[in-house]
């Protein structure tokens, strides 16, 4: 299988010239055509040359560097190691012409950014901490945990928080304030106004949100407090951060080439939760914070970096740093809400929202349509459709809409979408424009096109991911359906409106 063959199980391709036996360009399966500006037409920073090196084949991105043969892009696009790539061609990895490779990955820093090295916590406070832990995550789960602890675990529930996600990341509940000489913590000694009396160590009650290293062992905490505790007038807020806390960001999941970036731990431990199969989320705590040298180094590794700090001014404001220093980064708020905990409890897939704003490669294999916890086809049938739709409806997976059958050009078309001209009659739309039209008429799935989001909004409980990943490739990838997007009267289009256009 040579290099096109691979690329087009991705993306897109199209033939732009001659050049060493057939130039073939299109959007990249790692960085995809984000920056890309639709009107100046398709795609065309990735290139593939079948012919070159001899008929080996190559490729090269203008936008992220990554280039090489066939063997390093399955190690760049699919993540597979050199004996597994060699493999997978019928190469022997013994033969000394081929030296092995390792993963490309670009220069991601710039403006001068230096990150601080991570420090842990003293070691008496790091015991203290990991008791505090252990204790509070007893509460939290005890059958005989509080009224309060209850009402905890129902909030944390509504938030996509579920018993399995409180196991993993180890969240708990504190049921009283709890005052403890700082010394005993191995914090310094502070002194109130009266430069007499010791400050004690306060740590509120509510919902404990350690840290954990690679270790396991824990480098920070937070409470989100209660709301009927938090006294606004002392400028108090709903997050505190324990005293001798270190401030690096937590890394939830296992390290994995995409990366989800946001507020909140709790928002973390979600993204990990429900995607941790194809991202890892990166919890900075406030949008003003900064990546320490662990975290840089794998973002700086990273073929994606979603950053989806809350969509308010702050996290507008956060967003410079990121554009700045990586260059795969993109801005990708949440569709509904400020944070993909509001979304969740607004109904937003949060595991299709991360595919749409994953590059191709994403959108095909085992990790894209497998997420974890879903249940085998043959149980399918015993989920509840989203109303108004018949369960076979969804369960359909019909070949004329599946990624692999499409044809090769479908995903890059420049043909001119459906618009309606004087005398009120409506062009043809181009196929890859009907064929979306056709997936939002068939399933539960409605696109908002503004000039601020593009956003794939799946009806809650739809997780046909098969058909997510297809519709995410027109919305995001193919410039005819960009543009009939963006041309439509409405923000939110569905398969009752999609055909109204230019009224």
């Amino acid at each position: 299988m040579n290099v096109l063959e691979l690329a087009q199980r991705h993306v897109a391709l199209k033939r732009t010239s001659a050049t060493k036996g057939g130039e073939y360009t299109g959007a990249c399966p790692g960085c995809g055509d984000a920056g890309h500006d639709s009107r100046s037409g398709p795609p065309d920073r990735f290139h593939v040359w079948p012919e070159d090196r001899g008929g080996a084949g190559g490729y090269w991105c203008r936008r992220c560097g990554k280039a090489g043969d066939s063997i390093q892009y399955l190690m760049d696009f699919e993540g597979k190691t050199y004996p597994e790539a060699c493999a997978a061609l019928g190469i022997s990895a013994d033969d000394k012409a081929l030296a092995p490779r390792t993963a490309r990955v670009r220069p991601a820093a710039s403006g001068g950014f230096t990150p601080k090295p991570h420090s842990a916590p003293a070691e008496l406070w790091r015991e203290k901490a990991e008791k505090l832990v252990a204790a509070a995550h007893e509460a939290l789960l005890s059958p005989e945990a509080s009224g309060q602890a209850a009402a905890a675990l129902k909030w944390l529930a509504a938030r996509g928080i579920d018993t399995a996600a409180i196991e993993r990341f180890r969240v708990g509940w504190i049921e009283q304030n709890v005052f403890r000489p700082r010394e005993a913590w191995g914090l310094e000694t502070v002194l109130k106004d009266d430069g007499v009396t010791p400050k004690k160590l306060f740590i509120p009650r509510g919902i404990l949100i350690p840290s954990l290293a690679a270790d396991g062992s824990v480098f920070h905490l937070q409470v989100r407090r209660l709301k009927a505790d938090i006294d606004a007038a002392q400028g108090q807020k709903k997050y505190y951060i324990v005293p001798g806390s270190q401030p690096q960001p937590m890394v939830a999941g296992d390290e994995q080439k995409a990366f989800v970036v946001v507020e909140t731990k709790l928002d973390a431990a979600l993204v990990a939760h429900v995607a941790g199969d194809l991202v890892s989320a990166v919890a900075m705590v406030s949008s003003s914070n900064k990546p320490d040298e662990g975290c840089h180094r794998m973002l700086s590794a990273a073929a994606c970096i979603l950053v989806a700090l809350d969509f308010d001014s702050a996290g507008k404001a956060g967003w410079d740093f990121w554009k700045q220093t990586y260059q795969t980064a993109e801005r990708w708020p949440v569709p509904d809400g400020k944070d993909p905990g509001e979304a969740f409890e607004m109904g937003v897939d949060l595991r299709a929202w991360i595919l749409a704003g994953l590059p191709p490669a994403w959108h095909v294999g085992p990790a894209a349509m497998t997420p974890r916890g879903h249940r085998p086809a043959q149980e399918e049938s015993q989920n509840p459709a989203p109303d108004g739709v018949p369960q076979e409806t969804i369960n359909e997976q019909p070949t004329e809409l599946r990624p692999e059958s499409a044809p090769v050009d479908s995903g890059i078309n420049t043909q001119e979408p459906a618009t309606a001209d004087p005398g009120g009659a409506v062009r043809p739309a181009s196929p890859s424009v009907r064929e979306l039209g056709a997936i939002l008429a068939r399933y539960p799935v409605r696109v908002r096109a503004t000039a601020q989001r593009t956003t794939l909004l799946p009806g809650r409980g739809f997780r046909n991911d098969e058909i997510l990943g297809r519709a995410s490739r027109l919305v995001f990838f193919d410039a005819a359906c960009w543009r009939y997007l963006h041309d439509h009267p409405e923000d939110v289009i569905d398969g009752k409106n999609f055909s109204q256009i230019g009224g």
